[in-house]
């Protein structure tokens, strides 16, 4: 077997000085330093190293005749405070995304190994460097809280984060709703024009698309009162970071959403993909949760084939789920191994009726029929049981298009 080969690697300095500081081996730069730098981590000389919070390891191990296993392991120090981050396979993308969640204290971690989704966590990065609003767009369970605690770790603001959840903010009196994340106090003593008007905080506000007329009325106020009381002021305002699953332009359009709103919000925009267009992240993502949930069990490649070629409608939430229940499902003798058979019984096939499977798109149907073929183990007849339509039907939508208008 070949000796594991280990590299330490440095972080250090605040991210508000110019971004945390990294010191890498030769070896580990060419491959990640032009990712780290382009998401505002700077290099550092060799004897800088010693002020490390954050140490990383990268450890190659060559296995049976054929076989490669990677590990990347990194822990950060911080006072009395320890985490530690470790999984399997990381590609370049991988690596860098775990160095970075370290970097700059994201816990849980912000991880990928799609070129993609990376660019959004280089997008973060730079937008937390301006004080202008972002707003996050995705679909349910994408994951948009953390990239905003990822915004604001990276902005390096002191005064903390507050969450209000739009949906349920207060109409009469604007009073924030508890931030049940415990991301600092944001209970009914606070209101929303004096978060809006604080010095140096991220105020976060979830489901902006929930906020009823009134309510956006008030955060319009809010927000206008707020520039009026900063301007000129030596120390930055709050700093407001949105999110929301419905996109805001149509609501816009059909009156549901205040135009001049919109326009003081929508200043940066940075869009989530879909678990489902970053299928390189179902294993990795897998792998992690099982880990920290039961360390003693661990997925078969079938298994991982199987996560891999699932839709999830539900995101990383979703998979989160489905790894929590695989963990703590009843197992029959000693086996730790979670096989494909046991992922596929964790699916859920939607319950449709004809009129939710007429009116929904092309996509979104052929995602169901694969949910259901999934599920019943590519069994075609008992799959198009499962959704109440014909096998035909079903049949049609196992393909790469929708089909042609001409035809």
């Amino acid at each position: 077997m070949k000796d594991d080969v280990e590299t330490e690697i440095a972080v250090t300095g605040s991210a508000r000085t110019g971004g945390a500081k990294v010191w890498l081996s030769e070896e580990v730069s060419q491959r990640v330093a032009p990712l780290l730098s382009g998401i505002g981590i700077e290099l550092l000389a060799l004897p800088d190293r010693e002020c490390a919070t954050v140490r990383v390891q990268s450890i190659t191990v060559a296995g049976r005749v054929g076989s490669v296993t990677q590990r990347l392991r990194i822990e950060r120090h911080e006072g009395a405070a320890e985490a530690e981050i470790e999984f399997d396979a990381p590609n370049v993308w991988a690596a860098a995304s775990c160095i970075a969640s370290q970097a700059f204290g994201l816990s849980p971690p912000l991880l990928t190994a799609d070129a993609a989704m990376f660019a959004v966590i280089r997008a973060a990065t730079r937008a937390a460097q301006v004080n202008s609003p972002v707003l996050v767009t995705g679909e349910t369970g994408t994951g948009k809280e953390l990239l905003v605690r990822l915004i604001h770790a990276a902005s390096g603001r002191a005064g903390g984060m507050f969450s209000i959840n739009c949906a349920a903010l207060d109409e009469a009196t604007g009073a924030d709703a508890p931030d049940a994340a415990g991301r600092g106090s944001a209970g009914g003593e606070h209101r929303l024009e004096e978060l809006c008007a604080a010095f140096d905080i991220t105020l976060f506000l979830d489901q902006i698309s929930e906020l009823s007329p009134v309510a956006q009325t008030r955060v319009l106020y809010a927000i206008l009162r707020a520039a009026e009381g900063t301007a000129g002021a030596k120390r930055p305002g709050a700093r407001l970071v949105l999110a929301t699953n419905r996109p805001l332009g149509p609501l816009v359009l059909s009156g549901e959403f205040k135009r001049d709103l919109y326009g003081r919000l929508a200043v940066l925009t940075i869009g989530m993909p879909p678990l489902r267009d970053r299928r390189a992240d179902i294993a990795l993502l897998a792998v992690n949760f099982l880990r920290i949930a039961a360390p003693q069990l661990s997925f078969t490649s079938g298994a991982l084939k199987a996560l891999s070629n699932y839709p999830f409608p539900g995101n990383v939430r979703e998979l989160h789920n489905l790894v929590t229940r695989l963990a703590i499902m009843p197992r029959d003798g000693v086996s730790r191994l979670i096989d494909a058979a046991d992922v596929r019984a964790q699916f859920v096939v939607p319950v449709l009726s004809a009129s939710i499977w007429k009116s929904s798109p092309f996509q979104q149907r052929r995602e169901m029929v694969m949910q259901a073929l999934m599920v019943c183990g590519g069994d075609r007849p008992a799959a198009a049981r499962k959704l109440g339509i014909s096998v035909r039907a079903l049949q049609q939508h196992v393909v790469v298009g929708p089909p042609s208008r001409n035809r």
